[in-house]
C-alpha cells in the first residue's frame, strides 16, 4: 500500500510557510529543507515538526526574501537562492542569514549543486557558474551565458544541465561533452519544446527529461529519443 502524507500551509507546527513548494533537499540526517513562495522550512521527520524561516526585513540577520528557489546544505551552513535577491547563506549553528552579494545580486539562482568532487554548480536565467571549491564562493567560472534551469548528476558523475530548448552534458570538471537542442524554426530535434524542468536517469543509463511540452527518454547509446505528450498519455506530464 502506498501512503501519502500531505504538508500544506497554515499556522500549525507541522505546516509549511506556503503551499507553493519550489524546491526540496534532504539533509545528511534525513530531514528535509523545503523552499516555498513564503520562505524556507525545515521538516524534522523524527520529531514531527516543521521550523519556518520567513521574510523579516526589520531583522538584518533574518531571511530577507520570501520565495526560495533552490537549496543545498554544505557542512554546517545552507546555501539557497531567492527570487530576485540572489544567494543567501544560513549558518546552521547560529541560525543567522548572510546575503552573499558577490554574485547574482539581482538574479535568482535556479539551482545549487555540489558534485561528488566537491565542485559547486550554480545556475540561473543569466547562466551557469562552476566553483572549484564548494566552500569558496569566489572566482567562479562562467560556463554558459544563457539560462541554466535544472541540474542532474549521473551515476558516472557527469553533470546534466537543462535550459530553454537545450540540454548539455558536462564532465565533473566542467568540460562540455555533448549538447542537444530543439530547433524552434522547423520544430525538430531530440528535445521537447520549452524549458527542461526535470532530469533523471533510469537503470539502463538513459536520460529522462520533463518539460511543459511533455516527457522524453533520451537513449545515449543510439542518440535517439522517445517523446510522451498529452497525445500519448492520459494527461500532459509536467514533471
Amino acid at each position: 500500500t502506498i501512503h501519502f502524507e500531505n504538508f500544506s500551509d497554515g499556522e500549525g507546527e507541522y505546516q509549511l510557510s506556503n503551499g507553493d513548494v519550489l524546491t526540496a533537499e534532504e539533509d545528511p540526517i534525513g530531514n528535509i529543507w523545503v523552499g516555498t513562495e513564503g520562505g524556507l522550512n525545515y521538516l524534522d521527520r523524527k520529531n514531527n515538526h516543521i521550523k519556518r524561516y520567513q521574510y523579516a526585513p526589520q531583522v538584518p540577520v533574518s531571511l530577507q526574501a520570501a520565495p526560495v528557489l533552490s537549496v543545498e546544505q554544505i557542512d554546517n551552513h545552507l546555501l539557497f537562492g531567492t527570487w530576485a535577491t540572489g544567494l543567501v547563506q544560513l549558518d546552521l549553528t547560529t541560525e543567522t542569514f548572510k546575503h552573499i552579494t558577490e554574485f547574482w545580486m539581482e538574479d535568482s539562482p535556479a539551482f545549487i549543486h555540489v558534485g561528488k568532487n566537491d565542485k559547486l554548480w550554480m545556475g540561473s536565467h543569466k547562466g551557469l557558474l562552476l566553483f572549484e571549491d564548494k566552500n569558496i564562493l569566489a572566482h567562479g567560472k562562467l560556463l554558459l551565458d544563457y539560462p541554466a534551469l535544472t541540474v542532474y548528476e549521473s551515476i558516472s558523475g557527469d553533470i546534466w544541465i537543462g535550459g530553454y530548448f537545450n540540454l548539455l552534458q558536462y564532465s565533473s570538471s566542467g568540460v562540455l561533452l555533448s549538447s542537444w537542442h530543439y530547433n524552434q524554426e522547423d520544430k525538430s530535434g531530440l528535445l521537447p519544446p520549452g524549458e527542461i524542468l526535470a532530469i533523471t536517469e533510469d537503470s539502463s543509463g538513459n536520460i529522462w527529461l520533463g518539460s511543459k511540452g511533455g516527457a522524453i527518454q533520451l537513449n545515449r547509446n543510439t542518440n535517439t529519443s522517445v517523446s510522451y505528450t498529452h497525445l500519448t498519455l492520459p494527461t500532459t506530464p509536467y514533471v
